[in-house]
């Protein structure tokens, strides 16, 4: 045998994608890529948690769409927005409000909008005011006297406002005078003319003397009392004293207090009032 002839043998390599032999395969040499995924078209989805609530409300937004998604825009609805997967968002005012999420990818975009999604609400007053209208029992043709009282434990009151309104157009506002045992001395009200075309009266009572304002004093009690003349075609049947069907300005309601302190709070617990006519 010839030793001087080189003898060149040549190995074939195989390479097989299986578990760790993927790896081996890899590091020898061989190509391992899968094919590529096609992208598909995004559809738009998502929920938020908690959906109703006092503000400042916290909402967790859970991207729910599917599809090829590589980006995501959202409007909360107050002026806010996020390009995150998954935001949160906290909502500082009153109102409902709708929620949009715009999803992108290489295969197109969509959108998902839910109307009202969002409702955060005042959270109760810190303090237990509350207005009452009583009722009188008169005939048709007499004329009905309501006492408004106001629980105010915790500060003195310097104006009072409340509009009323009657369910019927033949009991109309009459006369309106304040009573004396929750002021120091008499004071003075000042109250606007009844609307004949919204059959609405309000009362706004800035209690004076001389020329200078005097708080109520924290308590319990009347603080006026408002008259009605109820028409002699009256039928008899039980009428109320309310302010549910007063629609008045944005962000304000039909009973108004401020505080001694500067202190305003619109919204009172409010107690109804009614006229029985017999």
């Amino acid at each position: 045998m010839d030793r001087g002839i080189p003898i060149i043998v040549y190995a074939a390599r195989m390479c097989v994608v299986l578990g760790v032999a993927a790896l081996l395969a890899s590091a020898s040499g061989c190509n391992t890529d899968k094919p590529s995924q096609p992208s598909t078209a995004p559809l738009a989805a998502f929920s938020g948690s908690p959906t109703t609530g006092q503000q400042p409300l916290t909402v967790a937004f859970t991207d729910q769409s599917t599809g090829t998604v590589s980006g995501w825009d959202w409007s909360f609805g107050d002026g806010d927005v996020s390009i995150e997967e998954n935001p949160s968002h906290t909502y500082t005012t009153e109102g409902d409000f709708s929620v949009s999420l715009v999803v992108s990818g290489p295969a197109g975009t969509d959108t998902m909008t839910r109307v009202d999604y969002i409702t955060a609400s005042v959270a109760p007053l810190p303090v237990n005011d509350t207005v009452t209208i009583t009722s009188d029992t008169v005939s048709a043709g007499d004329t009905a006297e309501v006492l408004i009282n106001l629980i105010n434990p915790d500060s003195a009151v310097a104006s009072f406002t409340i509009f009323l309104r009657s369910a019927d157009p033949g009991i109309v506002y009459d006369t309106a005078s304040v009573l004396t045992p929750r002021f120091p001395s008499v004071g003075m009200i000042w109250q606007t003319a009844r609307h004949d075309t919204l059959d609405l009266m309000s009362v706004i009572a800035f209690i004076t003397l001389t020329g200078t304002q005097v708080p109520i004093a924290p308590g319990s009690g009347p603080i006026m009392s408002i008259r009605y003349a109820v028409d002699a075609s009256v039928a008899p049947g039980v009428y109320a004293i309310d302010t549910s069907s007063i629609l008045l300005l944005p962000n304000t309601d039909p009973v108004q207090i401020s505080y001694e302190s500067g202190l305003f709070l619109p919204r009172l617990h409010f107690v109804p009032g009614q006229i029985v006519v017999r």
